[in-house]
């Protein structure tokens, strides 16, 4: 049987050490020293012993090589230098207008966080589909004008929305709203060592959309989608 990686899986390394984030099962976990060892084998030659191999798949980092995929395949971005957020660009008056649609979207992601029916990975895969229905091909093309001015609106406009901040929610719903006018964003996920913190972002090349250059920096991105 031949195998790849599993696509719902990703992984970094920080200070020696392989992180894995499967979004499938929704969690972050470490390989034994042996399987790491046998690991960092398949990756680099493509090889490893059969018991190695099935021991990768039972720990779902491995996949049957006919397996479909969800997403696209995890890349990497540019290193952030600027921050949406860290700049003013758009009138108290547009981000009033915004608060039903942000606290609609905003709303919606909570309560599919929430269900146990949803899968996060599903969660994301229906998150990237809209995008691409919404942006098609302009991925390059957003003006980088327009998208200061929408996520100064999403971010004025969420602080009235009275739903606790989070991370992956509020990214969810900004790729939304941003996608909804047009407007292309990564979705990227990033982890931390000692101690271990999880944590995730919209970036456009080397601009972090909702977040800021400093916090972004303090992790190490593990998929972007």
């Amino acid at each position: 049987m031949s195998y790849r990686m599993a696509n719902a899986v990703s992984y970094c390394e920080i200070d020696g050490q392989l992180i894995f984030l499967d979004l499938e099962s929704d969690r972050y976990f470490r390989l034994s020293e042996a399987l790491e060892i046998r690991f960092r084998a398949f990756v680099q030659t493509g090889e490893t012993s059969p018991n190695a191999l099935a021991e990768l798949a039972t720990h779902r980092v491995l996949v049957d090589a006919q397996d479909g995929e969800l997403l696209p395949r995890s890349f990497a971005l540019a290193t952030p230098h600027h921050s949406a957020i860290e700049r003013e660009d758009s009138s108290a008056r547009t981000a009033l207008l915004a608060v039903p649609e942000v606290a609609a979207v905003v709303a919606y992601f909570r309560s599919q966080l929430r269900s146990q029916r949803v899968p996060l990975l599903r969660l994301i895969a229906r998150a990237s589909a809209y995008r691409q229905r919404h942006t098609g091909h302009r991925r390059g093309l957003c003006s980088e004008t327009d998208l200061l001015r929408a996520v100064e609106a999403f971010t004025r406009a969420r602080l009235l929305v009275p739903i606790e901040p989070r991370c992956l929610l509020d990214s969810l719903s900004l790729l939304r709203f941003l996608a909804r006018r047009g407007l292309y964003a990564h979705l990227i996920f990033g982890v931390s060592m000692d101690p271990f913190a999880a944590h995730c972002w919209l970036q456009t090349d080397d601009l972090v959309l909702n977040d800021s250059v400093g916090n972004v920096m303090a992790h190490t991105p593990i998929r972007t989608v």
